[in-house]
């Protein structure tokens, strides 16, 4: 009865958005801007917005004539002078993203979650604060500002975030030209476009955990987890308030996840297929650009001490992303799952390692003496682009938590992975690389928590996996044929050069 319930419920979701989809109403004329005149409205975490600050180099150095401007907070600023004087910043008021998420879960390493249905209950409520980070009054405050800014500059095209709400949301009701860039592939952002409710028994949903192909054993729980997200997205409490204020102050569609995507609305993503999960159709509207990575210089420029390091020994670099910091149980078991690599093998290990709290360094006892000669190195934070220190060759295992960029990264430079998701929407590029064969989600049974033995003989597996080796490279010499940031930007310089004078 459950299954029939739950098939029969997604049966009826799936016709109502092909029903919807079969009736769309005509787009309407947008809003003229000045010509090559650019604006990009983003969130500040790099996880989002690498993308737009890829996109925003290759516009620099490929069509000079642009005059770009950008609208974000803070702590984007630094990336945006690093890139080009040339840019016109546009401060937006706090809180960030990041921020927000402090606020709600007490730092971002409350976010974790388990996997499939031994996270569904927090997910759902993890997901409220993820779709509708800010407070109704913040959300509108950004609203009004970014309102304003497009007024200001009127741009010919502004260039989104599509996590990002206010922006969406103002952008879209100034009828102003838009576009989307995303890091995530099109089955996370647009699986609702396959034909066939293809969402709910075919591809994993978000913080499933579940390998592709989905086993028919799954099928039910695919389902149900599906369900469940997008019923949390629709009806949650504390969204539909969100709503009912920002409808009240004159927000036409506020927090219409569904709504984002528009056909006449160009959708870029740094996913291509032969990196993701096959799709029956590509949405239209939708392009696949390839690897849109920052890349501002090679490593010897941007960091000469590490880049002599590099060289010294094979390297298994261990960036689990900007947000994760560590626990001391997180950072024990990361040590321990060194000490076979450091014992076995001539591999060196570059860490990207921020501490949770205060604890002392006992933790690094087993490998002190590593730590000592230089062969295990301990960074809180990477000078260099990590796109440059896979560039060299040199590192042969790319460690990290299956966020968009590090995977794409990865697969960029044919190196093969070894993903840790922690929270919920990272756990699909962690099956994406095992389905592909060119990287290994270890300690599955433990998500989000790791168990050093198991995760010690992934490390080594990842590095002596000669099958792995050559699919990673095979895979990589594929990416580097599609134009990634410099197809982002031509799409861009396209749309810009229809403004008027």
């Amino acid at each position: 009865m459950l299954r029939r319930g739950l098939i029969g419920g997604a049966s009826l979701i799936a016709i109502l958005s092909i029903w919807t989809a079969l009736r769309p109403s005509p787009p309407p004329v947008p809003t003229p801007g000045r010509r090559n005149v650019v604006l990009f409205v983003t969130n500040s975490a790099n996880g989002l917005s690498n993308v737009h600050l890829a996109t925003a180099l290759t516009l620099i150095a490929e069509h000079p004539s642009l005059e770009l401007h950008f609208a974000s907070f803070a702590k984007l600023k630094p990336d945006i002078s690093r890139i080009s004087p040339s840019i016109i910043w546009h401060e937006l008021p706090p809180p960030d993203l990041v921020t927000t998420f402090d606020r709600a879960f007490g730092n971002v390493a409350g976010i974790a979650s388990p996997p499939g249905l031994r996270g569904i209950h927090k997910m759902t409520k993890d997901v409220q604060i993820l779709l509708a980070p800010w407070k109704a009054e913040e959300h509108w405050t950004l609203y009004q500002i970014i309102t304003g800014i497009i007024d200001e500059v009127d741009p010919a095209v502004v260039v989104l975030d599509s996590i990002f709400r206010p922006g969406v949301e103002a952008t879209q009701d100034a009828n102003r030209m838009h576009m989307f860039i995303s890091p995530n592939s099109l089955t996370d952002s647009l699986a609702h476009k396959q034909p066939w409710g293809a969402m709910f028994w075919k591809y994993p949903p978000i913080g499933s955990g579940h390998p592709f192909p989905v086993p028919w054993s799954l099928i039910p729980t695919n389902i149900y987890l599906q369900i469940r997200m997008i019923y949390a997205a629709l009806v949650a409490p504390n969204i539909k308030a969100k709503r009912a204020y920002l409808s009240e102050k004159g927000v036409k569609n506020p927090l219409d996840v569904s709504g984002v995507h528009k056909p006449h609305i160009p959708w870029l993503t740094m996913a291509f297929p032969e990196a993701s999960l096959p799709m029956a159709v590509t949405p239209e509207g939708a392009k696949h650009c390839g690897p849109i990575v920052l890349e501002t210089a090679p490593l010897e420029e941007q960091d000469a001490e590490m880049a002599t390091w590099l060289r010294k020994a094979p390297t298994m670099l261990v960036n689990l992303g900007s947000a994760v910091v560590f626990e001391e149980r997180n950072a024990r078991s990361m040590v321990e799952a060194f000490v076979p690599v450091l014992e076995e093998t001539d591999t060196q290990i570059i860490w990207k390692m921020k501490k949770l709290g205060a604890f002392d360094d006992s933790f690094l006892e087993p490998v002190g003496e590593y730590v000592d000669t230089g062969r295990l190195r301990i960074e809180p934070w990477i000078k260099a682009d990590p796109t440059a220190l896979l560039a060299t060759g040199n590192v042969k295992v790319s460690v990290h938590h299956g966020g968009a960029n590090c995977y794409h990264e990865a697969v960029l430079y044919g190196v093969p992975q070894v993903v840790l998701p922690i929270w919920f929407d990272l756990y699909n590029y962690a099956s994406t690389a095992e389905y592909l064969g060119v990287g290994i989600w270890p300690t599955k049974s433990t998500a989000p928590d790791w168990d050093p033995k198991a995760l010690g003989q992934a490390f080594l597996d990842a590095l002596s996996s000669e099958a792995m080796r050559k699919k990673a490279e095979k895979l990589g010499e594929v990416a580097r044929q599609y134009d990634g940031r410099y197809m982002a930007a031509r799409e861009v310089a396209a749309i810009a050069a229809k403004g008027h004078d």
